[in-house]
């Protein structure tokens, strides 16, 4: 930042068993951070080693927390988590990574002593059952708490030594077999709260619009089909111990696109209902091409940073690439520059 210019962006550090912020990062390069629906995040900044702040005690890796406002909203929060020191030249300086509330449950298991059983229980409920377990164990609590989980799908899972963020994330990508229900959409806020949205979290905003060329720098759309599956068989273990197979197919992808296989195996899936929607669930996903839009964007007067979030439907226009429709934000980058400037990377899709 130029002297005696101050930033409207705030990185703080928490120390979390005082509950008090420890330091404001300033002067820090390169800050960053990302937002995705369901699934963890990141953000990051550069601090040069001749910084008085830049120490093992403030950057207290696996402990401390980073807080990331925008004026007075907070935007990010996490737990520091890497630290790479480098030296170019004269330039010596630490790149520091933290990463979100969500990845931190990928540090989690369940059913590892005892299968752990839910029968016909909310698959919300289900997700936010996990957490709270796991975070009754001594020296288990991420501080997270709960929020609204809304009502979606009723599910019968046996978890035996599963990944708690694995067991959530299928529990928001699975739908019903044969039916066009699906999971939900989840997140853990910047206040540790823990949302469970159905059938999806976000909101149409009309008025916040992307257009290219005017406040879009550059798009791409990635169309791919090599990863088209039409014929999936999935392997699941039975109570008994074998194997179980469930097969799903489309017949009108394989009319278009022949038979695309994939055999795949879900050796944490013990109760068969559950494993013939996992595999319905991958068809539906993957038996069409996938198409991707991400662009870099300015931020303007109709696309403010706090006007939509991850999971809201915005308008993308780009006569070049025929698109003119509102997608929705699966994940959006924001790296803050000189001056406070901002570049937006957003990955949408409908």
């Amino acid at each position: 930042m130029p002297d005696g210019m101050k930033s409207e962006w705030k990185f703080k550090i928490k120390n979390p068993t005082t509950g008090k912020f420890v330091a404001s990062i300033e002067n820090a390069r390169n800050r960053w951070f990302t937002q995705r629906l369901n699934d963890e995040s990141e953000a990051g900044f550069i601090l040069d080693a001749d910084n008085s702040k830049c120490n093992s005690t403030i950057l207290n890796l696996g402990v401390n927390e980073l807080y990331i406002y925008y004026g007075s909203e907070l935007m990010w929060s996490g737990q520091l988590a890497i630290a790479k020191k480098i030296i170019k030249g004269n330039d010596i300086y630490w790149e520091v990574t933290a990463k979100d509330w969500v990845a931190l449950l990928g540090k989690r298991f369940c059913g590892v002593e005892d299968l752990r059983e839910f029968v016909t229980t909310d698959a919300g409920q289900i997700a936010k059952t996990l957490i709270q377990e796991t975070q009754a164990l001594a020296n288990g609590s991420f501080g997270i708490t709960y929020g609204t989980i809304e009502a979606s799908i009723v599910r019968s899972p046996t978890y035996d030594r599963k990944n708690i963020l694995d067991a959530i994330r299928e529990l928001s990508n699975q739908g019903e077999d044969g039916s066009a229900s699906y999971g939900f959409d989840f997140e853990i806020t910047p206040l540790k709260e823990f949302k469970v949205y159905y059938p999806y979290m976000g909101t149409i905003r009309n008025d916040v619009v992307f257009r290219y060329p005017d406040n879009i720098i550059s798009m791409e759309a990635l169309v791919d089909s090599w990863g088209i599956v039409n014929q999936e068989w999935g392997m699941g273990r039975h109570w008994t111990g074998n194997t179980a197979v469930v097969s799903r197919s489309d017949v009108d992808s394989q009319l278009i696109y022949k038979r695309r296989e994939a055999i795949k195996n879900y050796k944490d899936m013990m109760v068969l209902e559950f494993l013939q929607d996992m595999v319905y669930q991958d068809i539906q996903w993957l038996k069409d091409p996938s198409t991707v839009i991400r662009f870099n964007a300015r931020v303007d007067s109709k696309t403010a940073i706090t006007d939509y979030d991850v999971g809201d439907g915005v308008s993308v226009v780009c006569d070049k690439f025929n698109v003119n429709e509102w997608l929705w934000v699966y994940e959006r980058k924001i790296q803050i520059q000189e001056n406070d400037e901002l570049l937006v990377t957003l990955t949408v899709g409908n």
